[in-house]
């Protein structure tokens, strides 16, 4: 639902480097996907769900595939530790998904393809930059993206996607704001590590790691700015 925040030039963590070398992938119409930190089993059922999607926008939208593949360099499958759907990696040209979403009964591939086209819209908005005061207007342009896709679609399938927009349309303002963005990534960290069958007893020690990690940032932030005065 978000970007990852803005760089000039895509910089690619080395951690993220590593786990896409380890990452089961494969190339789909000289697009990479891949899924990483599931099991076999899982990882074969996800590519399969993802390769389904693309192929709903292919069958349904061509032009808009074809316009997809040159804004996306990859879709990676990986646990989202802030509570997103998909997001647009900027770093990596990808479009991200969370393996709970893709791996939902009740997700079709019209869905996940919709969250696709959502994803590629913030890949040609990126330039706008993603703060705060435009938030709210660029998600809205993402979302009138899956509504022209939706209209594409067998009738159930983009009355579903239509739904599920409108209540999207009601949410409030402040949903986008930053103070909101970080509670839902406190929630969906434990969430994630839940996933992972992290201990629940020892999610106090980690929120207090997280808190001393977030002000030696804040003091390095700090420090450099006085540097640079």
């Amino acid at each position: 639902m978000h970007m990852t925040s803005r760089n000039p030039e895509p910089r690619p963590k080395l951690s993220d480097r590593f786990l896409l070398r380890i990452s089961d992938g494969r190339l789909v119409d000289g697009l990479w996907i891949g899924v990483s930190n599931v099991t076999d089993s899982d990882s074969a059922s996800i590519l399969g769900r993802v390769k389904e999607a693309l192929r709903t926008i292919r069958t349904y939208d061509p032009r808009r595939y074809g316009r997809l593949r040159r804004d996306l360099q990859r879709i990676w499958v990986r646990l989202q530790i802030a509570g997103n759907t998909g997001l647009y990696n900027f770093d990596l040209g990808a479009c991200e998904l969370d393996p709970r979403y893709v791996l939902r009964a009740d997700v079709t591939p019209s869905d996940m393809a919709s969250v696709i086209v959502h994803e590629a819209t913030h890949a040609r908005l990126y330039g706008l930059g993603f703060s705060e005061p435009l938030r709210n207007r660029i998600e809205a342009a993402c979302r009138k993206q899956e509504h022209a896709f939706s209209e594409h679609l067998p009738q159930e399938a983009g009355d579903k996607i239509r739904d599920k927009l409108r209540r999207m349309d009601q949410v409030r303002e402040d949903f986008w704001s930053d103070a909101s963005h970080r509670q839902r990534r406190v929630t969906g960290v434990e969430e994630a590590l839940q996933y992972l069958n992290v201990p629940r007893w020892s999610l106090p020690f980690l929120r207090l790691i997280r808190g001393v990690v977030r002000v030696i940032r804040a003091l390095v932030r700090a420090i450099a700015r006085l540097r640079a005065a």
